[in-house]
């Protein structure tokens, strides 16, 4: 947990309220081009079972990909109504819609091999809290306010999952794309009008309501707890659709962003942009054998079925987002099964971890086997068959490849192993 506040504290440091921000609406690109994403083992890992009780989180994973140097945080007001009227840090008006939201959400894989303490689909996982990064403005403290979550679990292979597959973005235009790398959203309800109206629609959700405090808008981070928690099996996607329903609110509702006042109370979620280049998808966290997904945003474009043409059926679902990487994280536990029965396969040896690149794998037994190596978007950037000799150290150079965190593998006659290796 203190990785996760100290992470948490930079982040509310270095998002300066006066800065400008980055046109969210305009090509809001997702991937430039169909492309299939090779697989990546998922039985076996360096966390050989047992006990877990851990803060699964995606902008730890996303942003030690992009690099440290590489992103920028930024807010992005979410307000049930988009009638309501913002007033930039500059002075100008800008609609709610052109840069605000009216829910986010995220998709959860938790057997993905790139966790600490992953799971293995037969297990059984419970969620017990979730988290969100964001800015509560408070300016009537008469008001009540609600941070609202839709928890659920889906079989993606069921027709009936409340889940969407196949979001394709070429040539700035949304298409309807089979057989593309797998992204999954959120069904979603818009609706015109005023008020509280929008909403995804998931079979068998779970709501919570947490009320809103005073001592919330001190926090950057807040949490609500899941009474007596919410189990699902690993092989299930976890999701959770976050909304901020305030107390009062109407059609003539501002929100002063320089000001930090207005005629409502508004939260506002904390996000990451790569500052390089938007339109590179740094914050695709990972696809490819896995539901896991982050970035779900109900825009205003949804909620007031302003998608026409191509992008029309985008006015029923959440829009996946490249650009934007939400600071929201669960808190899951239970007995995991991963690896248990590799235990006493041949063991290898991966060091030095982390490394400038130059990666020695040893073996302790004489054997055939398959290396390979790839990054969090599961591209393959390195892969070999080598002739092991117990004891000897093969060499693997990945010093041309970018800073940041991968998978190893290593599979073979008596071994399978994965191990999460850094570059620095």
């Amino acid at each position: 947990m203190k990785k996760v506040l100290l992470l948490c504290f930079s982040l509310m440091v270095s998002c300066a309220f006066g800065q400008s921000i980055v046109d969210l609406r305009s090509n809001d690109a997702l991937l430039d081009a169909p492309r299939t994403i090779p697989s990546v083992t998922k039985e076996s890992s360096s966390f050989k079972g047992g006990p877990v009780s851990d803060y699964f989180n995606f902008y730890e994973l996303a942003i030690q990909w992009a690099g440290q140097n590489n992103y920028q945080n930024y807010i992005s007001p979410m307000m049930p109504d988009t009638t309501t009227t913002l007033y930039w840090y500059d002075g100008t008006i800008t609609p709610l819609g052109v840069y605000g939201n009216t829910g986010v959400g995220g998709l959860y894989d938790f057997t993905l091999p790139f966790w600490d303490n992953p799971f293995s689909d037969n297990d059984q996982v419970t969620v017990d809290s979730v988290f969100i990064a964001g800015f509560y403005d408070i300016n009537d403290g008469s008001q009540s306010d609600t941070l609202r979550v839709h928890i659920f679990a889906a079989d993606t292979n069921a027709a009936s999952s409340g889940l969407y597959g196949g979001i394709y973005f070429p040539g700035g235009t949304f298409l309807n794309y089979p057989n593309d790398i797998g992204l999954w959203t959120m069904d979603y309800d818009g609706d015109t009008s005023q008020g509280n109206s929008g909403n995804i629609v998931i079979p068998n959700e779970t709501i919570v309501d947490y009320i809103m405090s005073t001592s919330d808008s001190a926090n950057t981070i807040h949490g609500i707890e899941i009474p007596n928690g919410f189990t699902m099996d690993a092989d299930e996607t976890f999701g959770m659709y976050f909304e901020f329903i305030p107390g009062s609110y109407g059609f003539n509702d501002t929100v002063q962003l320089g000001t930090l006042n207005g005629t409502t109370n508004n939260f506002s979620v904390y996000f990451a942009s790569d500052i390089s280049n938007p339109q590179t998808g740094e914050f695709w966290t990972y696809s490819g054998e896995t539901q896991m997904m982050t970035n779900l945003f109900a825009y205003a474009e949804n909620r007031y079925g302003l998608y026409s043409g191509n992008s029309a059926f985008l006015n029923d679902y959440l829009t996946p987002s490249s650009r934007r990487l939400v600071y929201m994280f669960a808190h899951a536990s239970g007995s995991s099964t991963v690896g248990i029965e590799d235990i006493d396969l041949t063991s290898v040896s991966v060091f030095p971890n982390p490394s400038n690149g130059v990666v020695n794998v040893e073996l302790d037994a004489t054997t055939d086997a398959t290396v390979t190596v790839v990054d969090v978007l599961g591209q393959v950037v390195y892969a070999a068959n080598e002739n092991f000799v117990a004891g000897e150290r093969k060499v693997i150079d990945l010093s041309n490849n970018a800073k940041g965190m991968y998978i190893l593998s290593v599979e073979g006659e008596g071994v399978n192993t994965v191990e999460r290796i850094t570059i620095k």
